[in-house]
């Protein structure tokens, strides 16, 4: 099948005219810090753009959410806990808070009470194609004695402190039907380029979210 050709003038010209005004990017930014709880990078972003901030910085519901995911990145699971039983309790269920705590099991060395845990609290979970393979993974850690020879080692590093809380962020942001809009447009980017390419369209193709650099197709 010959693929149909966008013309890379004709898509220039058309990106060209978009007009972006800058009080919709402050928006995008602001927003964007208070989701990710840059709470402190908000208010010097609000003075610094000289615009009207679109989001209640003092909003009880911010700053408890800031609250729990600090804590998680500083590696104080309880108080994330019990924060989250007043606050969200649906959210101790979330499958990435659960694997966190069997992780803290195992770096413990309570291996019977890890076992227990996965047994009650992550095996559900083995059923949904979308965790299978995290929870094969995160399960292997009661196999290695020596956890410092173990492949997903990882999983005890700083890093995955980071990653618990992140997506802890994204389930609390997503229980109030919310999530950063710079998130939303580049899932949208991502949908309209793929049905481009379901077209058997060439066009120039953001190769590189982060860098927006795009792919020319050939003359």
């Amino acid at each position: 099948m010959m693929k149909m050709v966008i013309d890379t003038e004709d898509w220039e010209e058309e990106m060209n005219t978009a007009q972006i005004v800058k009080p919709y990017m402050d928006r995008i930014v602001m927003d964007y810090l208070v989701s990710e709880g840059k709470l402190e990078a908000a208010h010097v972003f609000t003075e610094e753009s000289l615009t009207q901030a679109q989001i209640q910085l003092v909003d009880e519901r911010i700053t408890q959410r800031v609250a729990i995911v600090e804590a998680i990145k500083a590696g104080d699971l309880n108080f994330a806990k019990e924060e989250l039983s007043a606050f969200k309790p649906e959210i101790l269920r979330n499958f990435h808070l659960l694997k966190q705590q069997f992780i803290e099991l195992i770096r413990e060395e309570r291996h019977s009470d890890a076992f227990d845990f996965a047994q009650l609290h992550l095996k559900p979970f083995h059923e949904d194609m979308a965790f299978l393979k995290q929870v094969e993974e995160v399960m292997s850690l009661l196999v290695f004695e020596n956890i410092s020879t173990c492949p997903v080692k990882d999983f005890l590093g700083e890093s995955q402190w980071l990653k618990t809380a992140s997506e802890v962020n994204a389930a609390i942001l997503s229980s109030f039907g919310k999530g950063p809009k710079l998130q939303r447009l580049l899932k949208k980017l991502t949908l309209n380029q793929k049905q481009l390419d379901e077209r058997a369209y060439e066009y120039p193709r953001m190769s590189d979210m982060s860098t927006g650099e795009l792919i020319y197709p050939e003359e």
